[in-house]
């Protein structure tokens, strides 16, 4: 991330380079304060933190859901909260949410759960900023490999061969 932001700096551009919490508001509200501090404004959010966990939903161990609902759809809650109130007081932002398929295949089954918790809050979220010049989006990303998603993945492809 380091190199990245020089290589930005060498081309005589602004860059920053923080790491931030979604579960943590404060580690949100530090986020927002150093990037007003050093760009005036935001203009843009992606909300792509996630947490996923696979298995029977009848095995599952209650932290690991409590971890995927603070994570995904609640951490897209807080950024969109906080940052977006700032793009309203402009008048302008753009907010993309970064969810999955899973998304839709659990609204499709009238699953609002884990998955499709992103989905629910950019809905909420885009339908409720009023009239103003702040749109909310989300991209629905397919399956690839990831080190979070790679065991999985193996263990999957192994029994469908």
């Amino acid at each position: 991330m380091k190199s990245v932001v020089g290589k930005v700096k060498a081309l005589g551009r602004r860059a920053l380079a923080l790491t931030a919490d979604v579960t943590d508001r404060t580690s949100l509200e530090r986020l927002l304060a150093a990037t007003l501090d050093t760009f005036g404004k935001v203009d843009i959010l992606v909300n792509s933190a996630g947490r996923m966990k696979r298995g029977p939903t009848i095995d599952s161990v209650e932290r690991d859901w409590k971890e995927i609902l603070d994570t995904n759809p609640m951490g897209v809650l807080r950024a969109c909260r906080l940052f977006g109130r700032h793009m309203l007081e402009r008048q302008y932002g753009r907010v993309i949410n970064i969810t999955s398929l899973n998304a839709f295949i659990s609204l499709l089954l009238g699953l609002r759960g884990k998955e499709g918790g992103c989905a629910v809050v950019n809905e909420g979220v885009g339908g409720r900023v009023g009239r103003s010049w702040v749109c909310v989006n989300a991209i629905a990303l397919g399956v690839f490999p990831t080190f979070l998603n790679s065991e999985l993945l193996q263990s999957s492809a192994s029994r469908n061969c």
